[in-house]
């Protein structure tokens, strides 16, 4: 289910938004982006669509990446 070696706090993120089936199918930044669609047509403020947001934010300006611990701390869901 994790071929992208997801952080636990990453797969929590996709989870919240119901998209951990298609990890498997789908390329993750495509996931991270139908998660983004899906906070905003929901107008989620949830800690995971703020998180999400911050991740967004790191991937576009591509000064923190992913599978590091700098992007892990992005994700603030506990």
């Amino acid at each position: 289910m994790n071929s992208y070696n997801l952080s636990e706090k990453e797969l929590s993120l996709v989870t919240y938004f119901g998209y951990q089936d298609l990890l498997e199918h789908v390329p993750i930044l495509t996931i991270y982006r139908m998660c983004l669609e899906k906070a905003f047509l929901n107008n989620d403020n949830s800690k995971y669509a703020e998180s999400l947001r911050q991740v967004i934010k790191a991937i576009n300006s591509c000064k923190v990446y992913r599978m590091t611990p700098a992007f892990d701390n992005l994700i603030q869901i506990d």
